[in-house]
């Protein structure tokens, strides 16, 4: 069997479709297809049932799966353990980052990364949730963890700077609900971000506009694309205060609190602390935790 059609079987056992699939794997959905033919024709039976809901294994998948993510594991260990004791300052580290408008001091230290050591490549991703670095889906992450929280037992982590949340929205559209006396309209993120931001009526120091917001009649499913909305006067949100740190035309209501929600860290696994470039990387990106944007943790701006 070829590793690579045993790759897809694992991408959409987890993803449960061909398109996240093939964007975990870094192929066209054709691909993916393609390949998951040539698997279940190898095999000589059926690996999943196509749904509605999305792929769903067969028992004969199960039977195949432990084995393959034992192979899995093995070759992610030994990939690292190559990885950890590279001594050379050249090759390529991926960088995971969240997927927001206002990373620029980030890729402004990345840049400047880049111009010291011009051998090493950096391949510099985005997404809203959090990489599994243990299987290498990222060399390197710059995100945010919430309070009370730390990296995981495997992951070497160092925090950058505070993180805060708020509620805003364009102050032409609070004035008019002022105006009007109507409400305003929320936005909400989708179930998956809401999860993986901790985001509860149980947060210590958060206001009534968490209700709204849980309840919100519209969702916009990504922080850029919140952000966005909220530009456009589609409704308020619940956003990280670096978003709108610079903003006039967007403001947080006078009763909106603003919760320390956590800190950026920065994080790498274990196993690749002695390789010299994300050592380098490593030490270079702390040094943004001295001049930490005053945005990230509060507004700039006013409140309305």
């Amino acid at each position: 069997m070829n590793w690579e059609d045993l790759k897809v079987l694992l991408a959409l056992t987890r993803h449960g479709s061909t398109r996240m699939a093939a964007a975990k794997l870094g192929v066209s959905n054709t691909t993916v297809s393609r390949r998951l033919d040539d698997l279940e024709e190898q095999i000589g039976g059926k690996l999943f049932d196509r749904t509605p809901e999305g792929f769903k294994v067969t028992a004969l998948a199960e039977k195949l799966l432990p084995t393959v993510k034992h192979v899995e594991d093995l070759l992610i260990d030994a990939e690292r353990s190559v990885a950890g004791v590279d001594a050379t300052m050249e090759g390529t580290i991926r960088v995971n980052v969240h997927a927001t408008p206002q990373t620029g001091h980030i890729l402004t230290a990345l840049g400047e990364f880049s111009r010291k050591y011009p051998q090493i490549k950096l391949d510099i991703f985005g997404s809203e949730s959090m990489p599994d670095l243990s299987r290498r889906e990222a060399d390197f992450s710059v995100r945010g963890l919430r309070s009370g929280t730390r990296p995981p037992k495997d992951v070497v982590g160092s925090k950058l700077g505070r993180l805060s949340f708020s509620t805003y929205v364009h102050k032409d559209l609070l004035a008019e609900s002022k105006k009007s006396g109507k409400k305003l309209t929320f936005l909400r993120a989708s179930d998956e971000l809401i999860k993986e931001h901790q985001i509860d009526k149980k947060i210590d120091g958060f206001d009534r506009y968490i209700e709204n917001y849980l309840n919100a009649e519209h969702t916009v499913r990504s922080i850029p694309l919140s952000a966005a909305a909220v530009r456009a006067k589609l409704g308020a949100s619940l956003l990280p205060c670096y978003v709108f740190s610079n903003d006039k035309t967007v403001v947080r209501p006078a009763d909106a609190n603003i919760m320390l929600w956590g800190h950026i860290w920065l994080m790498h696994h274990k196993d690749l602390r002695q390789s010299a470039r994300i050592r380098a990387l490593f030490s270079h990106l702390r040094k943004l935790e001295e001049n930490w944007p005053k945005g990230w943790d509060n507004t700039l701006q006013s409140d309305a």
